[in-house]
């Protein structure tokens, strides 16, 4: 079993305000808050899959297995660095070696235990089985690790697990509060890193990082010794300035409300120039069960919206209350997107009757707004492959080949306007409807017969 730790800050922290190296035994690293700069943790424990329980019935029935989980309203900038890359809210996925429906939904019931959620909650995309939720508060981290069972879901930034080859990779992300005290463990080869940007170094594209490491028991170098480390990270998503950001805002009508997408213009990689080809702008969002797109009402009132691909349940004729599936997902290519942005529009299902209640809220998530861009540099991509923070996903980087590279655009709601009104049903007149449409459709039957 392999265990590291690292600790990451933007700016570089006083050793005596930071950390304490090793304890008198040498077996032990102390890390502590900083008042002034937030310091963010990658802890990432790498175990053979027999000793993750969770994967224990599936691991014989899939080629490979992920969950991530990005959590937008703790994520900031320095976070980037650890799980930049993931998609936002909880997501599962995994590739089956089966093309039978009926045994991909029994991994996808065993999966989705961990988790409270049923196999036929999961949806079929081309490159995996996959479930999707905006928030989760009852998924159970890590039971192994002892430290992280101290560590709640809404105070964790991001999480992976992923099955590769033989061996479970866990990565959990999230800050730094108190004191953390790392202490050296039979059969577990550790590794602590404690980094800082170095800025003079760094851009938008690389990352140049600087600091101390220490491995124990110790790989190179005396024991209890940290060694000054400098080395360079190329990550394949990459995040715009925050002022270079995009807009989102619902345009209520009725059940077939519009999601206008402004400030395009703006939101692109400085380096772009007029005219390059080889950027294009793109737009991925998950919708749960309450709405879908359509597509053909997307190529009709959407000129410069093409949907490239879209997975789910799309039956138009289906009310929420009958739909098992969590909900769909949508990549779409933004084109001339300088000519006013883009609007898509959406199609709300009917909801469930509500007592003393003609509306129901539904909120929406913004989505991804982002270039795809074709990495030519050989060298970089392989640098790319080696970049040790983060891994290629099962989400929608699928749809791109592995020399792209992804640069995000932030995005917020204009005037909180993610939270929609839909007109539902009184269930108090329910009844009386009921009632009176039996009537009518019997009404309607005798005097059919009656003109027999």
């Amino acid at each position: 079993m392999e265990r590291r730790v690292t600790f990451y800050a933007r700016e570089q922290l006083k050793a005596d305000e930071f950390y304490n190296l090793f304890s008198p035994e040498k077996t032990e690293i102390t890390i502590s808050e900083s008042k002034d700069v937030p310091i963010s943790i990658q802890y990432r424990l790498t175990l053979p899959k027999e000793l993750y329980p969770p994967l224990e019935s599936i691991v014989e029935s899939v080629a490979s297995f992920r969950i991530t989980y990005r959590n937008e309203e703790l994520a900031d900038e320095s976070e980037n660095m650890f799980c930049g890359h993931l998609a936002s809210g909880f997501n599962a996925y995994f590739v089956p070696l089966t093309r039978d429906l009926g045994e991909m939904l029994s991994i996808a019931d065993k999966i989705g235990s961990q988790f409270g959620a049923q196999g036929d909650e999961f949806i079929v995309t081309p490159f995996s089985v996959n479930y999707h939720k905006k928030n989760i508060d009852n998924y159970d981290l890590l039971p192994l690790l002892d430290l992280l069972r101290k560590l709640k879901i809404e105070e964790v930034h991001g999480l992976d697990i992923q099955l590769i080859d033989s061996k479970v990779l866990i990565d959990v992300s999230y800050l730094l509060k108190s004191t953390m005290n790392i202490k050296e463990e039979d059969g577990i080869q550790t590794e602590v890193a404690i980094l800082h940007l170095d800025e003079k170094l760094s851009d938008i594209q690389n990352y140049a990082l600087k600091g101390v490491r220490f491995q124990y028991p110790a790989v190179e170098g005396p024991a209890g010794k940290g060694l000054e480390t400098l080395f360079q990270v190329i990550p394949r998503h990459r995040f715009l300035p925050a002022e270079i950001s995009f807009k989102g805002t619902l345009e209520h009508v009725g059940l077939h409300p519009k999601l206008k997408l402004s400030g395009l213009e703006n939101a692109k990689p400085p380096f772009i120039q007029e005219g390059e080809s080889l950027c294009r702008l793109f737009y991925y969002t998950p919708l749960s069960k309450h709405s879908f797109i359509d597509r053909y009402m997307i190529q009709d009132q959407s000129e410069n919206v093409n949907l490239v691909a879209g997975f789910g349940e799309m039956n138009l004729e289906k009310p929420e209350w009958a739909v098992r599936k969590w909900g769909s997902e949508y990549l779409m290519e933004i084109l001339n997107y300088k000519e006013g942005g883009a609007l898509i529009p959406f199609h709300l299902r009917y909801g469930n009757v509500a007592k003393d209640a003609q509306y129901s809220e539904i909120d929406f998530e913004l989505g991804d707004l982002f270039y795809a861009c074709d990495s030519t540099d050989i060298q970089e991509q392989a640098v790319l492959d080696r970049n040790v923070f983060q891994k290629r996903s099962l989400g929608y980087e699928r749809y791109f080949d592995n020399k792209t590279l992804f640069y995000h655009a932030k995005g917020h709601w204009e005037n909180n306007s993610d939270v929609y009104e839909v007109p539902i049903g009184d269930s108090n007149y329910a009844k009386h409807i009921d009632i009176a449409t039996l009537s009518l459709v019997g009404l309607g039957a005798m005097y059919l017969i009656s003109c027999l």
